[in-house]
């Protein structure tokens, strides 16, 4: 559980060397007691990651922990650099995604919390992507060391979050599990246009130019008004799910979401709203029917992810069990 901008490549070298079976759980990638974005309105500590986001965790390679030096910032943001250790490739048998919840204190809370993040560990857990590199002694990461396949990486996200947005949440809310919706990313230009989009597909987007007395369906650039502030909402397709609101206006474009705009971060799929879509048709570009064989299923021998709650087990077993009845779909 030591963070990669600590020194974790090394502490992992060194328990492997020590003998010990090895369970992933690294705080700056896998804990959902963080925030999903960079935003005081977001729940959630800052000591270890300023944000834990889908996309990030999505990212996580398990067995080769110094690849995520190039797919990640450290805490403050600042690029890091990462030297594979000169030692054979530890055996890791899990992974595990954790929601410490000593500040969490209704359901809702730990759902919105663990849910959709979880889903992206149980992807991580199973399945080895094609952008994962094997464990290189001496190999330096850094976020310009060119080693990951960035394309087959978005190709990858892409596909998964139109599987979870058009498909994995309606179960979700079919369980009364409350998983956090993000809200949408959007900007006014200066003739007064509003642009915005999405960053989970299947769920709609709504704005506001009367400081949310009247609320309409975004699905193309509209013409607001030159000054005009909108709040924006996104919106479940079952409508039973609202994400928080965000401001926008000229000046302050989406000033309720500080998060970074960039592939880095979050995966840019919903801060740039020049897109003429709400985000939703540029995201479903696989096929999200589920696969019968996949010849990339890590193979430890052992279960490989795992789900921790401190504070509620019976929640933290509903969640396991919806998991193993769902990994094959994803």
């Amino acid at each position: 559980w030591e963070t990669l901008f600590w020194g974790g490549i090394d502490g992992l070298a060194n328990i492997a060397d020590d003998g010990f079976e090895i369970i992933m759980s690294n705080p700056d990638y896998l804990y959902f007691d963080f925030p999903y974005e960079v935003n005081t309105e977001e729940r959630g500590y800052y000591w270890a990651a300023r944000f834990n986001s889908v996309y990030k965790v999505f990212t996580f390679a398990p067995e080769n922990l110094a690849q995520n030096a190039e797919t990640s910032t450290d805490r403050d943001g600042n690029q890091m650099s990462v030297t594979t250790p000169e030692v054979s490739a530890p055996i890791i048998h899990g992974m595990q995604g954790q929601t410490w919840s000593e500040t969490i204190r209704t359901d809702d809370q730990y759902y919105e919390m663990a849910f959709p993040r979880v889903l992206a560990v149980a992807e991580r857990a199973w399945h080895r992507a094609s952008w994962e590199l094997d464990w290189s002694p001496g190999t330096v990461f850094n976020t310009t060391s060119g080693h990951v396949r960035k394309d087959e990486l978005a190709t990858d996200y892409n596909g998964f979050v139109s599987a979870l947005g058009c498909r994995e949440v309606f179960k979700l809310e079919k369980l009364g599990i409350t998983y956090r919706l993000p809200p949408p990313g959007a900007s006014i230009d200066s003739s007064g246009v509003l642009a915005a989009n999405s960053e989970m597909p299947c769920t709609d987007t709504m704005y506001s130019i009367d400081e949310g007395n009247t609320w309409s369906k975004y699905s193309v650039p509209v013409e607001v008004g030159v000054g005009k502030v909108a709040s924006m909402q996104s919106m479940s397709s079952s409508g039973v799910l609202m994400s928080r609101i965000v401001v926008i206006d000229e000046e302050c474009n989406d000033c309720g979401d500080d998060v970074v705009s960039s592939d880095l971060n979050d995966g840019n799929v919903n801060k740039d709203p020049s897109s003429p879509t709400n985000g939703n048709s540029q995201n479903v570009n696989r096929d999200p029917s589920p696969t019968t064989t996949d010849q990339n299923i890590r193979q430890p021998g052992v279960p490989y992810m795992y789900v921790s709650n401190c504070a509620n087990s019976l929640i933290g077993t509903t969640i396991l069990l919806y998991l193993i009845s769902c990994l094959s779909l994803l």
